[in-house]
């Protein structure tokens, strides 16, 4: 059944959701195209009424946009009869044909739910494979290694099985005795299934030796310092802690234990993210860019390039390269205890990226750090 919802109604559930992280960059496209038109040509969230509550199960994207940015009251719905676990069940496999693609790590998330959970375990692998449009090898590769994990898991003996529209049980306690081992996965399977980057190197791998298994590390003052000159001042430096402030000094911060990519950023930001997990917050502050909310703002990331998220920021905005070409061609000395002594140079460079409707300063400023890459519109 097909209805106009309250938003405020809609329960969003991270136990439902699918995915690791929101994509912020499809948020906010889907925001301002909102703002345009309202929901009128958007399709249906899907949800399940438990008799007290709406769970959404397909359409997070789209309820964020609304309820956040566009500030819609209501949207369409198609409510189904059902209980929380049927909305974890259907949200599973609710983007294998449309809506922003799943991405490995998303794929892993669903896996683990699956197997950890005595009812969904004992769905034959195919059919979990049909249900969520991960391949099937994956799917029996992931069986076998959380099997052992989850006490719980028990193949079942027997199984309901329709062929040529007769439906019979089957016993299964034969299938398979013979079979080889399950072979391991080539590594780009594990990491992102050959779809998204072609080697198995993670952005922890990248920058290993620069933050040596930790994300405290600070950006300098003269850095900072280039930064409020272009943005005049920062109002706000989302992943943060009492001992960056020292040199930052924001107006406002959020620590690890505020959580800032639950939380609102607004006016003049500086991002530092952690470097052992930048894509989270990159795309939350395109996102927020793009939504009107963030004014102006600087991201400091290390070299990625190859990343979706070092395309995300390369595609839209202005680039400093730090130390092609700049000052004295070297690369960032972080700090960790005292900002006046730097550990020494690390072992890979930096981009620098700005966000705003001064890109002019953001040269001026910026350049003698390294090479500029501009964007059509700076």
């Amino acid at each position: 059944m097909i209805q106009e919802l309250n938003i405020a109604d809609i329960v969003m559930s991270n136990e439902v959701q699918a995915r690791c992280q929101p994509d912020w960059v499809a948020i906010s496209e889907y925001a301002n195209t909102m703002k345009v038109a309202g929901k009128d040509g958007w399709p249906a969230v899907v949800v399940f009424f438990d008799g007290e509550v709406y769970w959404l199960a397909d359409g997070f994207h789209r309820i964020t946009a609304a309820r956040d940015y566009a500030e819609l009251p209501t949207f369409q719905a198609d409510i189904r009869q059902g209980s929380k676990h049927d909305a974890q069940w259907y949200a599973m496999g609710a983007n294998k044909s449309h809506g922003v693609r799943m991405k490995s790590g998303d794929n892993a998330r669903i896996l683990e739910r699956i197997f950890a959970d005595p009812e969904w375990a004992a769905v034959p692998v195919r059919e979990i494979a049909r249900h969520t449009g991960i391949p099937e090898s994956t799917v029996r590769w992931s069986h076998e290694k959380l099997s052992a994990q989850f006490a719980q898991i028990e193949k079942p003996t027997k199984r309901n099985v329709t062929r040529n529209g007769r439906t019979y049980v089957q016993d299964t306690t034969a299938i398979g005795k013979s079979a080889p081992p399950v072979p391991e996965p080539p590594q780009a399977m594990l990491y992102e299934q050959a779809e998204e980057r072609f080697y198995p190197l993670t952005d922890a791998d990248i920058i290993e030796e620069h933050n040596s298994g930790s994300d405290e590390y600070y950006t300098p003052r003269y850095i900072i310092d280039a930064a409020r000159a272009v943005m005049g001042e920062i109002d706000l430096d989302p992943a943060s802690c009492e001992r960056a402030q020292m040199v930052v000094q924001a107006a406002g911060y959020y620590n690890i234990d505020d959580d800032g990519l639950t939380k609102d950023w607004r006016g003049r930001v500086w991002l530092n993210p952690p470097f052992s997990d930048p894509k989270p917050f990159v795309l939350k502050a395109i996102g927020e860019h793009e939504a009107g909310n963030i004014t102006e703002a600087i991201v400091l990331t290390n070299n990625g390039t190859e990343t979706e998220w070092g395309q995300a920021l390369l595609t839209r905005y202005p680039v400093c390269f730090v130390g092609h070409g700049g000052l004295k061609g070297s690369r960032i000395s972080f700090w960790k205890k005292d900002p006046e002594e730097p550990r020494g140079a690390n072992r890979y460079s930096q981009m620098i990226f700005y966000l705003g409707k001064n890109p002019e300063r953001f040269y001026t400023q910026f350049s003698r750090f390294g090479a500029i890459l501009r964007t059509d519109e700076g």
